[in-house]
């Protein structure tokens, strides 16, 4: 009898995880990207190395260089929805470019940075004042200069990681930090455990793992020995309540450029297709990957095309902020997606779900009530 009591939860366990798996498995068709028209910002502006953010429900760009480095900026601009361009001159108190950027609830973080010949340590904070850009260097400096890092936020605290230190000679950097901004005084604090290589141009992204908001670090491009650059594939999540990196295996498409949480457990991906594809038309896709099952799906193709891409968010919405080097100018493109959920009633997997539990059920009843020839029998428990 124990054996069949055992056997009997056993199944129905199986089918309350075979329903959880169904459900994992469709949640990647449980949304969908609404794309808005793309607009183009016609005055003429730095497009790579951008620091980024939102004010006041405003596009702030500042910095950046050209597409041949050949101008590096200092001017910031304020993009509203309208396409409207608002120009700041020399808020930055140098050109500056290639820095992490993070957006708190008053301003915009802005971390490290390069020109033509250096990277820099400094870290300032960008406000919107009386319709006036305004910049405080009141923050804790880098422990060393830093351009090209990946950076987030989570529970307060600013992560950043990796980066390049020096211009020439070139050096990466595989570097943990984190800034307490309860503490900001404290300054940068290094963490330990980072079981990859060195890295620039990573993506960090916030998602939960099912458990707990983790750290997700995918992709970047380090360099060969013979020192030419080279894409990277892999991607490894840290975990800041046990303070532990984990793999998360190499197989990432290559030209991996921004990325954004989605939902509950979803990251969405931005590639721009890497210059050694063969494609006659080349073409930015946008890839799923589900943070519970560890599964990556090609989701659909970005409209527009574009060399560079950085991407905001705001809430259940993003922004597509890309240049095109074929048009010849220096000019920016924005590309709106809004991220609108399909599920609105019980939903299929959920119906038979619900179906193979009441069948498991039913069964059981009926195995049993064979085994039972009288009431004296069923008020006994005989089995």
């Amino acid at each position: 009898m124990t054996r069949i009591v055992n056997n009997c939860v056993a199944l129905v366990c199986l089918c309350l995880f075979w329903g959880q798996s169904l459900r994992a498995a469709d949640a990647s068709h449980s949304e969908q990207i609404k794309w808005g028209n793309e607009s183009v910002f016609n005055e003429e502006h730095n497009t790579l190395g951008l620091f980024s953010g939102v004010l006041g429900g405003q596009i702030v760009l500042a910095g950046g260089t050209s597409d041949d480095y050949s101008r590096w900026g200092r001017n910031a601009v304020c993009l509203s929805e309208n396409a409207g361009f608002a120009l700041y001159e020399d808020v930055l108190s140098k050109p500056l470019a290639y820095g992490a950027s993070i957006t708190l609830s008053d301003g915009i973080l802005c971390i490290g940075g390069r020109d033509s010949s250096q990277c820099y340590e400094d870290v300032f904070f960008v406000t919107m004042q009386q319709g006036k850009l305004n910049v405080s260097e009141d923050w804790p400096p880098l422990p060393f200069p830093l351009s090209n890092a990946a950076g987030a936020l989570l529970d307060n605290k600013v992560y950043l990681f990796g980066g390049r230190k020096s211009v020439s000679p070139s050096r990466l950097s595989d570097s943990f930090f984190v800034l307490d901004l309860s503490n900001k005084s404290r300054g940068w604090k290094e963490l330990p455990g980072y079981p990859g290589c060195v890295r620039e141009d990573a993506i960090l992204v916030v998602q939960n793992n099912g458990v707990s908001p983790c750290l997700y670090l995918l992709g970047g491009q380090t360099e060969t020995e013979e020192g030419l650059s080279s894409c990277l594939t892999d991607g490894y999540v840290y975990n800041p309540q046990l303070g532990k990196w984990s793999s998360l295996g190499s197989d990432f498409p290559k030209g991996i450029c921004a990325a954004v949480a989605s939902g509950a457990n979803h990251i969405l991906l931005f590639q721009k297709e890497p210059e050694d594809t063969q494609h006659l038309k080349k073409e930015n896709a946008l890839w799923k990957y589900h943070t519970i099952t560890q599964t990556l799906v090609k989701s659909e193709c970005i409209p527009g095309t574009y060399d560079t891409m950085q991407v905001l968010q705001r809430n259940r919405s993003f922004v597509i902020l890309g240049s095109n080097a074929s048009s010849g100018t220096n000019r920016l493109y924005s590309l709106q997606g809004d991220i609108v959920p399909l599920e609105k009633g019980l939903g299929l997997v959920n119906i038979l779900v619900i179906i193979g539990y009441f069948a498991v059920l039913a069964g059981i009843g009926i195995y049993f009530s064979r085994r039972q020839k009288s009431t004296n029998d069923y008020f006994k428990g005989v089995v």
